[in-house]
């Protein structure tokens, strides 16, 4: 356990130690997590620490006193302290006051260490004017919004809160530091103040940094709460607690080919309280489509609002299966909805409970939601109608069905010996079998990719004729 001591006066001499161990090192008895982090940091063999982190840690603590230590002993010349406002960064500017006015509540994690060590923020911050006056200023704290155009030299670099930042900023920073420096970024995704987490760059900076330039970077985990048990739940509570409180039935346009989209999308937060116009879906297909046309081609309609998690995964297999989405060529669907890929099977009572309800006995659809079908229903092109009616057609000819018409025998065949491992009653039957969605075993009957899965698969008719 960490434990620290405030006003501590340390005599430095000009032989830089080895190590940390025997030194008193502000009154900080670090644990080993801590300990690791900082035999790492102080033998300087890698010059980048990611280091996830949960709250209490002392992250911004250890990396702190390094940083004074290693500025001490002329290790470096300064530290650089950045942080992320996260979701207030855009809104910054138009806050009232100058720049420090604006940015000194961002530097409080960094002055409360500070203290803790025994170092006054206004003896060693440039946010004090006094300080800078006098010289005595070694520590350079600025918010991320400001950082471009600055470089960084022979300076221990510490990004805070880096969970906060997408990852364009996050690079956009990291640029800023030349290779005489060292730098430890922090952060914890379930503290992320982002409304939309999943574009957060600090999961994908540890990915990069760690595979791709292991030689130069290195990971630590500070998993240890020593602030206390309240602050331990209040994080558990974060992690643990994703009950959907409500979501919704949307559909996402391609404005440059038409294609569409359906999915559902929950939501742990009132609607007042956060902004969901940021999302536009999921899927394989759909993600893939958001890289090459760009998200500013695409946009979303809500269809339909739902109140639970049931609602939410039945009225996603309702439009889905209204549409035909999963086999419509203009859709980027590939599953027919519900929980999970193959779609969520729900006990009879359950299923008749939920038409009742939209059926009009408890919750109808209203006239607007139906108009909203309506009109999206007619706005689909001729071009697109007469184009899957075509190609149903010359699949019927050639295949003698249409998927979900019927049930054709499947036959799971190995790639590499070309034997008969199993058949099946049908695609659906396969996918179960296997643990796998149906829609990719379909593919492969129907000649449109190789294998799916690992296995070649065959409609049974078409081996017979063959």
């Amino acid at each position: 356990m960490a434990t620290k001591r405030k006003n501590v006066v340390n005599e430095y001499t000009k032989d830089i130690p080895m190590s940390l161990d025997n030194h008193p090192f502000f009154g900080i008895v670090p644990d080993k997590e801590q300990k690791v982090l900082m035999d790492a940091v102080w033998k300087r063999e890698k010059k980048v620490f990611l280091v996830d982190s949960i709250a209490g840690s002392g992250k911004t603590l250890i990396s702190t006193a390094l940083g004074v230590l290693m500025v001490k002993y002329g290790i470096y010349d300064k530290i650089v302290y950045i942080t992320f406002p996260g979701i207030y960064e855009k809104t910054q500017g138009f806050l009232p006051g100058d720049l420090l006015t604006k940015s000194e509540p961002y530097f409080q994690p960094l002055y409360d260490a500070l203290i803790t060590i025994g170092e006054l923020p206004d003896h060693v911050c440039n946010t004090s004017p006094t300080a800078v006056e006098n010289g005595t200023a070694y520590i350079e704290c600025a918010v991320s919004t400001y950082m471009r155009g600055i470089n960084i030299d022979n300076a221990f670099v510490i990004i805070d809160e880096a969970e906060n930042a997408d990852l364009q900023t996050l690079t956009k920073v990291i640029s800023r530091i030349n290779d005489n420096s060292s730098v430890i970024i922090i952060g914890n995704m379930i503290q992320c103040d982002m409304y939309d987490k999943t574009k957060s760059g600090f999961s994908a900076c540890i990915d990069y940094m760690t595979k791709e330039h292991f030689e130069i970077a290195q990971r630590f985990n500070l998993y240890t709460n020593h602030r206390g048990k309240i602050s331990a739940f209040a994080d558990l509570m974060l992690n643990e607690y994703k009950e959907p409180q409500y979501g919704f039935i949307y559909m996402t346009r391609n404005k440059i080919n038409g294609k569409l989209y359906i999915g559902q999308h929950k939501r742990t937060m009132d609607i007042t309280d956060i902004d969901d116009s940021w999302y536009l879906g999921s899927g394989v297909l759909f993600k893939k489509a958001l890289q090459k046309y760009g998200e500013e081609n695409f946009e979303r309609t809500i269809l339909y609002e739902c109140k639970s998690a049931d609602e939410l995964n039945y009225m996603e297999e309702v439009f889905i299966g209204y549409y035909n989405a999963v086999d419509d060529e203009q859709f980027y669907n590939i599953a027919k909805g519900g929980s999970g890929t193959g779609g969520l099977k729900f006990s009879e009572e359950s299923i008749e409970k939920m038409r009742k309800s939209h059926l009009g006995q408890s919750r109808p659809m209203s006239e607007e939601q139906k108009k909203k079908l309506s009109e999206i229903a007619k706005n689909r092109s001729v071009e697109v109608r007469k184009k899957y009616s075509e190609a149903r057609k010359k699949y019927i000819a050639e295949h003698g069905t249409w998927p979900g018409s019927g049930r054709k025998k499947v036959v799971q065949i190995d790639k590499d010996t070309l034997e008969t491992i199993a058949i099946y009653d049908s695609e659906t039957a396969a996918g179960k079998a296997i643990g796998r969605g149906y829609s990719h075993i379909a593919q492969v009957c129907r000649g449109e990719r190789k294998t799916a899965y690992g296995y070649i698969w065959r409609f049974a008719d078409d081996l017979d004729e063959e």
